[in-house]
């Protein structure tokens, strides 16, 4: 877990009945079936890419340490460099 420099997550293990009718979705060590807390997740990249690898976003709490408008000006700057 947690593998990635600056980026930490706490996964449990979902008891929700109503979570328990809908199929389990995988991506490799990530189940629709755990409940997520990302923790300094910058642009929301990696949220994103759980949440339409799962179909929904119910189970992620994503959070970052930047301010809306810092994301908007740190994150467009580097898309506009292609990176």
């Amino acid at each position: 877990m947690g593998e990635q420099e600056g980026f930490q997550e706490t996964v449990s293990e979902s008891s929700d009945d109503e979570e328990d009718e809908e199929p389990e979705k995988r991506t490799k060590h990530y189940s629709s079936k755990q409940r997520m807390v990302l923790v300094g997740e910058g642009d929301f990249s990696f949220s994103l890419s759980l949440a339409k690898s799962f179909g929904s976003a119910c189970n992620l709490v994503p959070t970052t340490f930047y301010t809306q408008d810092n994301i908007t000006k740190k994150y467009r700057a580097s898309e506009m460099r292609g990176n």
